[in-house]
């Protein structure tokens, strides 16, 4: 395997001997920068969500059964572990999303390693600040944790045909099939894992059916676990229900165009990408490792794209592997005789002008902004503080409610807390999946109704954000005007700037039972 070599001295800084180290220097202010800036964000957004799932776990509600949420069973577990052994809080998940990152950034380094240490530095170092960039709403994003076992799958697997170990090849099952049962994007990574196990054994001569089937063992032991807990708390039938019904009914919600998710699928890193094209097809001698590589970023970009909305956070499993193979190319680039200044000329734009462009945008996010929560949280605790729980109900999308229930610790009267399913229009696709969800939502409405509810002006992911949305669920509309009366109505002051662009704050109102 080529190893990267010092080049002459007569080369421009970035292409000499010591232009790593200069760009290490310049990478390490820009993440200190990064580290020091955001240490103090809040916990809101989608990861909120998920604590809030596994806080309402521990209090007796299964997932799928009792608490209707979409993401796959290995989300919440695995977020629930890491809140027992990190903590819940936003300085502790700011933690783990520090350690996130360190952890994608050893894999990344020990993929890279024979082609040159800095490639997997300078790659965690732009993943990171991305990741950043994008916003306090994504800290500790499960998409990152898959990101995480994702990278480290192609990691145990490298270091397992290079070292002809056992061990790392069923860590490298293990982390496909752990990734597999938080998303599903894992498990033609999975297969690829076990296709390139075999292919590169074959062209060794070496048996491969052991080492086979150690990392289809690996990849099945969390697909077991995952099955015999939703075994024990009763849900596997509601969890199927849910992924064929709910999910696939999401799934087709507020889908971008084509052309919008080709764009933002590499973004910010597009110039980068069009450079190393050039590269690969000058260079064309990828060998095995690198074509892994290559594989999995095509995974990566097809499920941002299956995927829809384009969200930036759908992004990391794609770029964890992409940055790696890019990082990869430009350092065997500095060896050719006219690529080197193309490599060189992605060295000063990713390192020297993108990665503190992504520092700087990152630390001045107004992360102090957290005034829906402290205005609910306020009347919550002069309606009773702890008394009121489980006698306060949410309905709402990522307006805040739901955050601040669990910042409260207050546990909700039923396990519906997304209005996102409930406003559809006569005539939507799949209406019979709106109507059942209306109904179930109803039906826990009346076994256990709240003396609180908490109703946002947000309308899903798109406005408009008005109470006027409770027009579209007449039912509902009803109960609160039958049964409750409106004791509140809050609307923050300040736009919310948590992520690239100002939004208008969501307000709530607070509904009591007659």
């Amino acid at each position: 395997m080529a190893q990267n070599k010092n080049l002459s001295g007569d080369l421009p800084i970035v292409l000499s001997r010591w232009g790593p180290w200069i760009l290490t220097a310049f990478l390490t202010a820009s993440l200190t920068v990064f580290v020091i800036g955001t240490w103090r964000w809040p916990l809101v957004g989608d990861a909120s969500v998920i604590h809030y799932v596994a806080f309402l776990m521990d209090h007796g509600f299964a997932p799928y059964r009792q608490i209707v949420e979409l993401n796959m069973p290995g989300a919440y577990l695995v977020e629930w572990l890491l809140i027992h052994i990190f903590g819940g809080g936003s300085l502790s998940w700011r933690i783990l999303d520090f350690a996130l990152m360190a952890a994608i950034g050893i894999a990344m380094v020990l993929i890279a390693r024979p082609y040159g240490w800095f490639a997997g530095f300078a790659a965690a170092a732009l993943v990171a600040l991305i990741h950043g960039q994008d916003g306090v709403a994504f800290l500790g994003e499960r998409d990152l944790i898959i990101a995480a076992f994702l990278i480290w799958v192609c990691a145990f697997l490298f270091l397992g045909l290079r070292h002809n170990s056992a061990l790392f090849i069923s860590a490298s099952g293990f982390a496909a099939g752990v990734a597999a049962t938080m998303k599903p994007l894992a498990i033609p990574i999975g297969f690829l894992l076990l296709i390139v196990l075999v292919l590169r054994l074959k062209a060794q001569q070496r048996p491969y059916r052991k080492l086979l089937l150690y990392a289809a063992a690996g990849f099945l032991l969390p697909c077991l676990i995952v099955y015999a807990y939703l075994v024990r708390v009763h849900a596997l039938s509601a969890f199927v229900e849910t992924m064929f019904g709910l999910s696939r009914y999401y799934n087709g919600m507020y889908r971008k165009p084509m052309g919008f998710l080709l764009l933002h699928s590499v973004a910010p890193v597009g110039p980068l990408v069009v450079v190393w094209l050039v590269i690969v097809a000058v260079q064309r001698d990828w060998n095995w490792e690198r074509r892994t590589l290559a594989g999995a970023a095509t995974i990566g970009v097809a499920f941002y794209i299956l995927q829809g909305r384009g969200f930036p956070y759908y992004r990391y499993p794609l770029l964890v592997f992409l940055l790696t193979l890019m990082a990869i190319d430009f350092v065997t680039a500095l060896r050719h005789r006219v690529l080197r200044y193309l490599a060189a000329l992605a060295g000063v734009y990713g390192l020297l002008v993108l990665a503190p462009q992504c520092a700087l945008k990152a630390i001045r996010y107004d992360w102090r902004n957290q005034q829906f929560i402290t205005m609910l949280s306020g009347d919550l605790q002069n309606l009773g503080g702890q008394e009121v729980s489980g006698k306060v109900q949410c309905l709402d999308t990522i307006a805040g409610c739901i955050n601040t229930l669990y910042r409260e610790q207050l546990v909700q009267a039923t396990g519906f807390f997304y209005d996102c399913y409930a406003y559809a229009p006569r005539g939507t696709e799949m209406m019979w999946m709106v109507d059942r969800y209306r109904s179930a939502f109803m039906e826990a409405l009346k076994r256990n109704p709240p003396r609180i509810f908490v109703v946002s002006n947000q309308y899903c992911q798109e406005g408009p954000d008005t109470y006027d949305k409770l027009n579209r669920w007449p039912a509902l509309a009803a109960l609160l005007d039958n049964q409750y009366w409106v004791y509140a109505e809050r609307m923050p002051p300040d736009d919310v700037y948590w992520w690239s662009r100002p939004l208008k704050p969501s307000g709530y109102r607070i509904y009591l039972k007659r």
